[in-house]
């Protein structure tokens, strides 16, 4: 039996290792990364945008609300806003540099913490938001999270309809390959544990 648990503590990603062993800070971490780094990161991954917005477009009907769970830089609502007019974005991550820059820089609404720790309900009370989201996305986030088996119910927790879930396992964007681009990072939405442990939840995973 796969254990999203016991997987993620025996990850190759330097940083949660490191966190899982206690000699680091794991939102330090984030909280060095520079603004550059997520968009250099993002620009690379054309295919996940590409079939990201399809499947938007597909639903964007039956969507009013979205939630960006470890949204970095807010890669959506800054290079295609047009994809949001309309409906309520909100965006939270770990990095308060980042999150300043977004808040500072757009008029969607965005905060700052660790959403694995916090009563998340609650921080959507205080700031008069959804408490729950017909869409909750969240792009490689689950590959950095310290508790996969958390994430997921903390995702499932804030979602109504929709969940898209995109992970890099198998593949990351600043790995030199020469058919890097034909490799459908989109499409790679993680094992097969993530996939039935939505479809128990009654939601759509997309993979």
């Amino acid at each position: 039996m796969f254990n999203p648990k016991l997987y993620v503590k025996n990850s190759s990603l330097y940083s949660k290792m490191k966190f899982m062993i206690g000699e680091v800070d794991f939102g330090k971490v984030w909280q060095e990364k520079p603004l550059d780094w997520y968009y250099d990161l993002w620009n690379k991954l054309p295919l996940l945008h590409k079939n990201f917005q399809e499947y938007f477009q597909e639903r964007t009907y039956d969507i009013k609300t979205v939630l960006d769970l470890g949204c970095g830089a807010a890669y959506y609502p800054f290079k295609f806003p047009e994809m949001f007019k309309g409906k309520k974005y909100v965006g939270t991550d770990i990095s308060e540099p980042v999150i300043e820059y977004c808040k500072k820089n757009s008029l969607f609404d965005f905060f700052a913490g660790d959403f694995l720790k916090m009563d998340l309900k609650n921080e959507f009370l205080k700031r008069n938001l959804p408490t729950k989201y017909d869409l909750v996305y969240a792009h490689g986030v689950i590959d950095c999270v310290y508790d996969i088996e958390l994430f997921l119910n903390v995702l499932l927790k804030c979602c109504k309809k929709y969940a898209y879930i995109h992970s890099c396992r198998g593949y990351h964007p600043e790995l030199e390959h020469p058919d890097a681009q034909n490799i459908a990072v989109a499409t790679v939405l993680g094992l097969p544990a993530y996939r039935n442990f939505l479809r128990k939840k009654r939601l759509y995973f997309h993979g």
